[in-house]
């Protein structure tokens, strides 16, 4: 028994070992790539010291996005960065198709199981999206080409409006609804026909972090703002 016990104890330090080692090439491997997108270091530069293209910085983009993927990562801040600074349709094209791969391919992990996919559903400005067996209610406010606008409804509260883009990733932007957590993925969008085509999933809450509200935080503390609650 006490020999069990041993080769158990030995196995359990080689994978706490394997791990550790897994969480620190992924570390390295993220800084690399965060520094050659920023250039912080001379050596991530070419023989001609040229700056990193947009293109360089878009497969930078998707690399960082797929290597990491399953962690809690939001790499959105840079995505909306790098499309401000696109000037061709198509580039921006390509990089909206990047985000909505690892959206994909986060949704497919995430609803693998226990998950649910609703599917793709055509959403209208100012109107709700239709499918009663949705756990939740969505509201559409606003459609633009580049984002829309939306709410969820969900035992008597609202959380949003919140703005849901090309680059919002399942794992980082969901909304927890009961047991579940739902999340939105922009597919397109057209904001002269003020529609857009959105796929709506939901997985179990505990597969991703909870992000907590100032306002939820400071309820206990008698400090909620409001009507007659202070400022």
């Amino acid at each position: 028994m006490a020999r069990l016990t041993n080769r158990q104890n030995v196995l359990v330090e080689f994978i706490t070992k394997q791990k550790e080692l897994d969480i620190n090439q992924n570390m390295r491997m993220f800084e690399s790539l965060i520094n050659h997108y920023f250039q912080k270091d001379d050596s991530f530069r070419n023989p001609g010291n040229l700056p990193v293209t947009l293109k360089e910085k878009m497969i930078f983009l998707r690399l960082m996005a797929l290597n990491f993927q399953d962690l809690p990562i939001n790499l959105k801040p840079l995505y909306q960065q790098l499309d401000g600074q696109l000037a061709a349709a198509k580039d921006k094209a390509e990089l909206r198709e990047i985000g909505r791969e690892v959206a994909r391919r986060q949704a497919y992990r995430l609803t693998a199981r226990n998950g649910a996919d609703y599917g793709d559903k055509e959403a209208k400005e100012g109107g709700p999206i239709l499918d009663p067996s949705l756990p939740a209610e969505i509201l559409v406010d606003k459609i633009t080409n580049d984002y829309i606008t939306v709410r969820i409804l969900f035992e008597g509260r609202t959380v949003g409006p919140f703005r849901l883009t090309y680059f919002d990733m399942p794992l980082v932007d969901n909304t927890r609804v009961g047991p579940l957590r739902l999340s939105l993925l922009l597919l397109n969008s057209d904001e002269q026909a003020k529609k857009a085509t959105v796929r709506v999933i939901a997985f179990d809450y505990y597969l991703a972090m909870d992000r907590f509200d100032v306002k939820d935080m400071t309820v206990p503390l008698g400090l909620e703002t409001g009507p007659g609650k202070g400022n």
